[in-house]
């Protein structure tokens, strides 16, 4: 009986193996891109979520005859699954991660910019990828390994025994040098297209937007549901809706740096009127070794932390840390007055990089002291969450800001930097926050939330900053023509 077309056998069709191609990175390094195919075109040609790349680093070597494991313990019950980019580099931490995919986006993006070779034949671009629902900005994300936990495989009850679960690490791919100003976009608590958030006035504004996030996955067993998940953050990009977004329409990335003499010219450009107009004679300040404090109150003050000066890791330059030190103190109080007291303790990190300020610990209570419960207490408060809210202390292990480039006061160059606790009782067992970066909006921002107004001011659920009408209309034609704005609100309101 001849064979019909419905049994014919595909002659593509070649069984579920592993597939890859290798190419370095920008230090030389082998990555590996692979993925699980049962045909070439599947490698070749991959439609829908199967194209994005998931970014995977290890502290230890991966040995190719893991990569089949690596797939079973990320993808189990899915079928085949995204590509996986495997990196040869081994990072010592998450934070080093970050600063590697930042440089590997620039390098991928210069390389198909400034070649004629077809982009087949070029290391991919690296996508964005929506790790929140809460909002619609794509950002960063890679995976790094902490374990050999992954050579469990499909063998999801062992996975725990074996060994620690991953870091899920989100973070902004841009360099910062490349960020002027923070995009609305991203400093947004829910969708702009939640209309019914939006028409009762309740798209919050925050203060600050997510610069790091690492989160430890705590229960491996249901890997790929984790995995799952995350993948519908995919094409979730408002920018970019049905597409993966590869940050086609960003500008080519510069890290830039600067010498002793072009951050002593960008610090005299941050003297504002309003931070010279303030009585620097009332600050005392106090030198201990390479540390410098500047207080207006010899004992405990009411707002108190430590500033860690990046942008002068490589320069160590005393003169300069003293000017950064009472510019930014005086850019505090120019905000709040002299209601408050106020001790800021600055210091040169041994390196630019976040990395070294993990195994940091503060020399002295840190944080804006406030009354709780009806004045029956009194305790030290920071600036965690996203929010503007009256927050209760949280436990954690360490928290400093940090100044990330000399022009601090006229561009968003204040980091809020928290190492929490690993054993946190409020969190789900399946994931464990372990570090968060913030990037505050700028000078106000970063005064308010330092001082913690919102506890005076009570603010434990509505919001200090919402989103107007005006600046909704104007979000949402980034993507959208007048028209098609207005169809959508008349779309919306017929379905209320």
């Amino acid at each position: 009986m001849a064979r019909t077309e419905q049994t014919r056998p595909d002659p593509e069709y070649t069984g579920p193996k592993w597939r890859q191609r290798e190419y370095p990175d920008h230090q030389g390094d082998t990555v590996i891109l692979g993925k699980i195919a049962s045909r070439d075109r599947e490698y070749h040609q991959p439609e829908g979520r199967d194209a994005f790349r998931l970014q995977i680093y290890s502290k230890t070597p991966i040995k190719s005859e893991d990569y089949q494991n690596l797939h079973d313990y990320f993808f189990q019950e899915l079928v085949h699954g995204c590509f996986m980019e495997i990196y040869s580099y081994n990072p010592p931490d998450a934070l080093a991660c970050v600063e590697h995919q930042r440089r590997e986006i620039a390098h991928r993006k210069r390389l198909h910019a400034q070649t004629e070779k077809s982009p087949e034949v070029l290391p991919p671009l690296i996508p964005n990828l929506r790790a929140s629902t809460q909002n619609d900005f794509g950002s960063g994300f890679c995976i790094l390994l902490t374990s050999e936990s992954y050579q469990a495989g499909f063998s999801a009850e062992e996975r725990n025994d074996l060994g620690t679960g991953p870091l899920w690490i989100t973070f902004n791919r841009k360099f910062p040098s490349e960020i002027p100003n923070l995009n609305m976009i991203t400093r947004l608590g829910s969708s702009l297209l939640n209309y019914d958030r939006f028409r009762k006035g309740q798209i919050e504004v925050s203060p600050e937007t997510n610069e790091t996030s690492v989160k430890l996955i705590n229960d491996q067993e249901y890997m790929d549901d984790t995995v799952s998940d995350l993948l519908k953050g995919v094409f979730m990009n408002f920018v970019n809706l049905g597409d993966i977004d590869y940050g086609f329409g960003e500008a080519l990335p510069v890290e830039t740096k600067f010498d002793a003499q072009q951050t002593k010219e960008i610090l005299e450009r941050q003297e504002t009127d309003e931070i010279k107009a303030v009585d620097q004679s009332k600050l005392h300040l106090t030198w201990h070794d390479a540390t410098l404090t500047i207080a207006n109150k010899s004992s405990d003050c009411d707002i108190q932390y430590v500033v860690y000066v990046s942008f002068l890791a490589d320069i160590q330059d005393s003169s300069l840390l003293e000017t950064t030190a009472r510019t930014f103190t005086a850019a505090i109080i120019s905000q709040l007055g002299f209601n408050k007291s106020i001790r800021l303790q600055f210091k040169t990190p041994s390196s630019s990089s976040l990395s070294c300020l993990l195994s940091q610990r503060n020399e002295f209570p840190v944080g804006a002291l406030h009354n709780f419960d009806a004045g029956t207490r009194q305790e030290r408060t920071l600036p965690f969450g996203i929010g503007d809210y009256a927050y209760e202390p949280i436990a954690h292990k360490f928290f400093a800001v940090v100044l990330d480039r000399p022009s601090f006061v006229t561009q968003p160059g204040v980091l809020f930097f928290t190492v929490f606790n690993e054993l946190q009782e409020e969190m789900e067992p399946t994931e464990i926050n372990l570090v968060d970066v913030k990037r505050s909006a700028g000078i106000p921002e970063v005064a308010r939330r330092l001082a913690m107004l919102a506890v005076e001011e009570g603010l434990t659920d509505k919001p200090k900053r919402t989103l107007t009408p005006e600046e909704h209309r104007s979000l949402m034609m980034i993507s959208m023509s007048s028209e098609e704005y207005q169809s959508w609100l008349d779309m919306v309101r017929e379905n209320e």
